[in-house]
């Protein structure tokens, strides 16, 4: 048999759930393993240290208490609630002016276009290619070259 079914027979032995058939195989296997007997004492004594436990007297107020707490708690939160959400909609609004002024300002102010002409070291230009509106940031050494290469 696996250890790991043993063990749940062996939890349900300390606790007195087990058939007699059950109890005769948890007995005939503790009997030959050590490790399943270690793990039977460690349950009887974690089981007697809980019924011990068990015996603990709260005080009279106590439950009175718990409620008097957790509706305190309650009503503090309730105080906070409309300056949560004048915060979450003060933030939610910063975002949608953030987002729609950089929009506005990349649709109001395009970039200066640059003639590649000059680029090409003082050649008149003869074809619409060599002509091509480039930004200042996208013009590179291979744009130059095609230029160049597709020039009639």
């Amino acid at each position: 048999m696996k250890h790991n079914h043993i063990r749940q027979m062996i939890s349900a032995f300390a606790d007195g759930e087990l058939g007699e058939n059950d109890r005769q195989v948890v007995v005939g296997h503790m009997e030959h393993c050590q490790e399943c007997r270690m793990f039977h004492e460690h349950i009887r004594r974690t089981s007697r240290v809980i019924k011990e436990a068990g015996d603990v007297r709260l005080a009279e107020g106590f439950a009175y208490e718990v409620l008097r707490r957790a509706r305190k708690e309650q009503e503090e939160s309730r105080q906070w609630l409309p300056v949560e959400q004048i915060a979450r909609r003060l933030v939610l609004a910063l975002a949608v002016a953030v987002v729609l002024f950089v929009s506005l300002s990349m649709v109001m102010q395009p970039d200066e276009p640059v003639i590649m002409e000059p680029y090409l070291a003082g050649e008149q230009a003869d074809s619409s290619i060599a002509r091509t509106l480039l930004t200042k940031e996208e013009l590179s050494k291979a744009d130059i070259l095609f230029a160049a290469v597709t020039r009639k």
